[in-house]
């Protein structure tokens, strides 16, 4: 157990200075820091950019590194800042391609990114840095609709919470649904949802449970604080 604890921190060094790294690892006896001195010799690791993929897709920044890595970790640098800092250290490795999705995202922010493997031969190589600039015109959309709309029968309502609003965190959500004149007719208490897209059903009921009359009625989603309005056609 000690062994893998250590073995962890050693290689996460490694990944963050761009490191040749022993593997296995000598045995390490108690005080003994030249065991640890003897597991890694340091030097310039190998860069590309053209392979890393980042992606702002009005949720979330989504990172894909194709290939077959044992270790690697994923780095950001943030408005234009030369200091990248580890965002997240995966011991497991990837198969077929390493992906993170980053949310720990604002408003018209700027971030670099760059992620570092662990290749077969134990030299560290970085890809990057990969710029993403956070649109703010996509980070506070719902991106909310209706489908089947105009609806015979059940319906469903479509909306995405991007990370912009919602973070690492849940965020109340409540749906309701009003005639053409603005009274309500039905109100919905999702509780918490996070990032992502979710589907919520509605059987086309008002609070009774009786099926509205064919019309053309609203629906208004409200995620945090924000809240988006479309137009539904029932047919009877």
């Amino acid at each position: 157990m000690q062994q893998n604890r250590l073995r962890r921190t050693i290689f996460g060094i490694a990944l963050a200075v761009g490191c040749i790294v022993a593997d296995p690892l000598p045995q390490v006896r108690p005080g003994a820091g030249s065991d640890l001195a003897s597991a890694w010799t340091c030097g310039p690791s190998s860069a590309s950019a053209s392979e890393l993929q980042a992606d702002w897709n009005g949720q979330f920044v989504h990172l894909f590194l194709p290939g077959t890595f044992t270790e690697y970790s994923i780095w950001r640098a943030d408005g234009g800042s030369a200091e990248f800092r580890m965002l997240d250290y995966s011991q497991v490795g990837c198969t077929e391609a390493c992906v993170y999705d980053d949310l720990g995202l604002q408003f018209g922010e700027s971030f670099d990114y760059q992620i570092k493997v662990l290749l077969p031969d134990g030299t560290v190589a970085t890809f990057g840095p990969v710029n993403v600039q956070i649109d703010p015109t996509r980070g506070r959309s719902l991106d909310s609709r209706m489908a089947p709309n105009p609806a015979v029968g059940p319906t469903s309502l479509r909306f995405q919470i991007p990370a912009t609003l919602a973070g690492r965190e849940e965020i109340p959500v409540l749906v309701s649904f009003h005639d053409i004149a603005g009274r309500e007719l039905r109100r919905f208490d999702l509780g918490g949802k996070g990032v992502g897209v979710h589907v919520f059903p509605w059987d086309g009921t008002d609070v009774e449970g009786q099926p509205l009359p064919t019309g053309t009625y609203f629906y208004r989603v409200r995620a945090g604080a924000t809240t988006e309005v479309g137009r539904l056609t029932l047919l009877r």
